[in-house]
């Protein structure tokens, strides 16, 4: 589903989430976990493995993330799909298959916490996020000839987040300050 929503232009970036709402609020029912700005807890790292979908203008992923100044207000965290502005594609759906047998989480929950606009309403516009984990993590040193997208830092960890078979998915983070990081890809090795 989110694949498909992320392909609509809709007038208001931030109305992204709230779009979404009724039809959160009736999986909520059928789901096991809540909805935490765009991604769900009970399939959190699965949900954590989406991409920039191939083909489309942003050469780097970070060129579609909205940041509170881009958008003039906040509208999910970096690791969530719905800050991006160009559509989005999971791992299961780029190798085609409905769900990863083999997915298994590499790293693991340590805190998530959302804030909502509307305390009552866990599946609306967002104020703040945090998600903490534990994972294994490398720092990552970039070749000095590469170009960075202005505004990203040389400060640039991988951090494993799930096996599938033999792939690995590693989060790529960018140091955004004490302990908190932001989102920049997801990237597959072995």
């Amino acid at each position: 589903m989110v694949t498909q929503y992320s392909r609509l232009r809709l007038t208001f970036s931030g109305d992204r989430l709230p779009a979404l709402a009724g039809l959160s609020k009736q999986m909520m029912h059928v789901r096991e976990g809540k909805c935490l700005a765009g991604v769900w807890e009970d399939s959190l790292f699965e949900d954590l493995c989406w991409q920039t979908a191939r083909g489309w203008p942003s050469s780097s992923p970070s060129e579609g993330i909205l940041t509170p100044k881009d958008a003039g207000a906040y509208i999910a965290p970096s690791w969530s799909w719905a800050p991006v502005l160009v559509p989005v594609e999971y791992i299961n759906d780029m190798t085609n298959r409905r769900r990863a047998r083999e997915f298994v989480p590499d790293a693991k929950l340590i805190r998530v916490k959302v804030v909502n606009v509307d305390p009552h309403d866990p599946t609306g516009q967002v104020v703040s996020c945090l998600l903490k984990l534990s994972a294994t993590w490398t720092e990552t040193y970039p070749d000095k000839n590469k170009r960075w997208p202005p505004g990203i830092s040389k400060d640039v960890y991988y951090v494993l987040l799930a096996i599938d078979g033999s792939a690995r998915y590693w989060l790529v983070l960018e140091r955004a300050g004490n302990e908190h990081y932001r989102r920049m890809d997801l990237t597959e090795g072995t």
